[in-house]
């Protein structure tokens, strides 16, 4: 039954894995979606408007002067060191995240947006185990290691209440699948293992965004407890008898879990014509969206595991300085903290959450009036924790005994974001000469229709 009960903890931790983030991480929440939020710490809540406010501020894509199309490529590298008694080898994995988003103004109220985002595509492992510490024959070892496929489709609607205060939502809907191993020697001779999860679900994002003057946005963002459907797994059981092989049931779901709720408030304040200045606060409920998880086989009693995990308090800084104090180029730089939620009794290598700094710098330069070229990264410092003497997984990675983790991490970004219609800076200049169909007049300032966007 130890052995089940190291199973079961086990699966945990990759069922955290199948509605989120897992690369540059507060918990297992990514501290940015796309390249530009990633650059600046993470901050997205009174950042200024883009396309990726789908997965920020909703409620900013209402004050998109003209369409945008923006895509990224990022890549995310881990590194996983295990210290213990089965003497297990972590290592190093890398893997490339894409983004497509598209969003356009309609009229001076409305904003509509879609995009599609990589929610997870990631994976941590050890290998080596030495399991002759179990009692195994001498030589023999295996290895611990989840991988996870994610997608997330979002669309979006804002809409101006006023000229300084929008509101807006986007669904999120996400896809995908996942491996699982907790040894190879699990489901072959002492133990079990889970593999071909598939799920679905979906979560609700809305915000307001306010400009309380010309230099000071405000804005707040709250997205609901995810609504997951995980199912379709085949769980592999060790033989009743030797020689005898592993017994597939297939069906196995999973219940409790849900990615939780959050929300968080933000200001971006302009420090003259070159300096931009972002702070914002999060609050992810952790403890009480993973409380419990239980584990139904098609055929067998259902198995449930407390998580224990705690509520998070997430503090971004961010900066953005133009040399130019115009949009021609941008250098960016942040700094995103959290302490990891993950308590020592629930720690395990299948999905070490334990990170907690992140520094982060990038770079944006216009190419033309239409295409800007956008860069990133992400550097987060090495975090070392020990297993409780409580914590289940002892029995199966430390021979008993407290074992130790340690992970670190980085990321790099590549963009392009595309414009598409009359910059209100254009139609300012445009005007002077011949005032034309593709421009209008608010309070004597000159923007561009949603005419020039539909032709």
């Amino acid at each position: 039954m130890r052995g089940l009960a190291g199973f079961i903890a086990a699966v945990s931790g990759v069922l955290l894995l199948l509605s989120v983030p897992t690369y540059a991480n507060n918990g297992i929440e990514d501290i940015g979606s796309t390249v530009r939020q990633l650059s600046r710490g993470g901050t997205f809540i009174a950042a200024e408007p883009e396309a990726g406010a789908l997965m920020g501020n909703p409620a900013a894509l209402a004050f998109l002067d003209r369409a945008e199309l923006y895509g990224d490529l990022r890549v995310w590298g881990s590194s996983l060191d295990y210290s213990g008694a089965l003497n297990g080898l972590g290592q190093k994995e890398r893997y490339v995240l894409p983004n497509l988003a598209y969003a356009e103004p309609v009229g001076d109220r409305f904003a509509w947006g879609a995009g599609v985002f990589t929610a997870v595509n990631s994976a941590y492992r050890v290998h080596a185990y030495d399991l002759s510490v179990l009692g195994s024959p001498a030589g023999l070892t295996d290895r611990t290691s989840t991988k996870v496929r994610f997608v997330l489709f979002a669309p979006g609607l804002a809409y101006k209440l006023s000229d300084n205060t929008s509101i807006g939502a986007s669904l999120h809907y996400t896809n995908g699948s996942a491996d699982f191993q907790a040894y190879n020697m699990l489901g072959q001779t002492l133990g079990f293992s889970l593999g071909n999860l598939s799920g679905d679900g979906w979560a609700l994002r809305a915000g307001i965004y306010h400009r309380a003057s010309e230099d000071t946005v405000l804005g707040a963002y709250w997205r609901s407890r995810t609504h997951l459907d995980i199912h379709d797994g085949v769980l592999q059981v060790p033989p009743t008898q030797p020689q005898q092989a592993p017994a597939q049931i297939p069906g196995t779901s999973v219940k409790g879990f849900q990615f939780p709720e959050q929300y968080g408030v933000g200001i971006s304040q302009q420090l003259g014509t070159e300096w931009t200045a972002l702070a914002e606060y999060r609050r992810l409920l952790w403890g009480e969206g993973s409380s419990e998880v239980s584990f139904i086989p098609s055929q067998g009693d259902p198995f449930t595991l407390a998580m224990g995990w705690s509520n998070q308090d997430v503090f971004a800084c961010g900066a953005e300085y133009r040399p130019d104090g115009t949009n021609n180029q941008i250098w960016r730089f942040g700094v995103n903290y959290a302490e990891s939620p993950v308590p020592d009794h629930t720690l395990n290598p299948l999905y070490p959450a334990i990170s907690e700094w992140h520094y982060t710098a990038g770079w944006e330069q216009k190419l033309d009036d239409q295409v800007s070229l956008v860069t990133g990264a992400v550097y987060t410092p090495q975090v070392t924790r020990s297993s409780s003497a409580d914590n289940t997984f002892n029995t199966l990675l430390g021979a008993g005994q407290p074992y130790t983790l340690s992970t670190d991490g980085w990321q790099f970004g590549l963009g392009l974001s595309w414009s598409f219609g009359k910059h209100e800076d254009d139609c300012a200049a445009e005007v002077i000469q011949d005032p034309g169909p593709d421009c209008y007049t608010v309070d004597g300032v000159e923007y561009r229709s949603s005419a020039s966007l539909d032709s």
